[in-house]
């Protein structure tokens, strides 16, 4: 047995899917492009049609598990997993007729009317699944995530990791936007140009918060974001 410390709590996120999709992969997608090295998934509510799951067979020895592909619709009853550096693993419970079933979620499961998943953004480590040298199956691992031993000073004040951490990278990058701290509701992004409409509105679209624009010198800005992100 290994236990994995170190991890915070950051950020509640819903992702809603649309009807048509495969749930496994829009969750997987939603997570590449949110940038999530470690979330959990909390729970769900929605309808799918077909249902796609791993689920154990009763009755062998040793046990086994089989894919089965059921038609719909189903309404989702309970939902848990963990995404680990864009990749999802999932167990989902869906109420069919006067049947329940549970299983491993695979790609083949879609969205029918709509669906909504709730995430928990994890900070300060980074998850992800490795092939066991022996058995060949995936197994769980996670190390903390990359950060400065140092505080990162802009502007006169400290930069705070964790409001960093709600924007990717690449956002931060193209719009020169360093967020540095955090409020309830607001979120500060330290801006050579405080006055850039898209890149605000980019960013509030992004977190869910709002944005105040604070203006910095753009070398002091370029030398943090490199030091944050290297």
């Amino acid at each position: 047995m290994r236990a994995f410390r170190g991890a915070t709590a950051h950020e509640v996120i819903a992702v809603r899917l649309d009807p048509g999709e495969a749930v496994r992969p829009a969750l997987a997608r939603a997570a590449q492009e949110m940038q999530l090295a470690a979330a959990a998934i909390l729970t769900a509510y929605g309808s799918v049609d077909p249902i796609a799951l791993e689920v154990p067979l009763t009755g062998t020895t040793p046990p086994a598990i089989f894919p089965i592909e059921e038609a719909g619709p189903a309404q989702i009853v309970a939902a848990q997993g963990i995404v680990a550096s864009g990749s999802v693993e999932a167990t989902l419970s869906v109420a069919r007729r006067n049947e329940t079933l549970s299983g491993r979620l695979l790609d083949g499961t879609r969205v029918r009317f709509g669906a909504v998943f709730v995430l928990l953004r994890v900070g300060g480590v980074r998850w992800s699944f490795v092939v066991d040298p022996d058995s060949g199956m995936p197994q769980f691992d996670a190390h903390a995530a990359g950060a400065p031993t140092q505080s990162v000073m802009l502007g006169g004040r400290p930069v705070d990791p964790a409001a960093v951490a709600l924007v990717p990278p690449a956002l931060i990058r193209r719009y020169g936007a360093l967020p540095i701290a955090r409020t309830t509701d607001t979120l500060i992004v330290a801006m050579a140009d405080p006055n850039n409409p898209f890149a605000i509105d980019e960013l509030r679209r992004r977190t869910g918060l709002r944005v105040q624009a604070i203006g910095v010198d753009p070398r002091e800005l370029i030398r943090a974001i490199e030091q944050l992100l290297a």
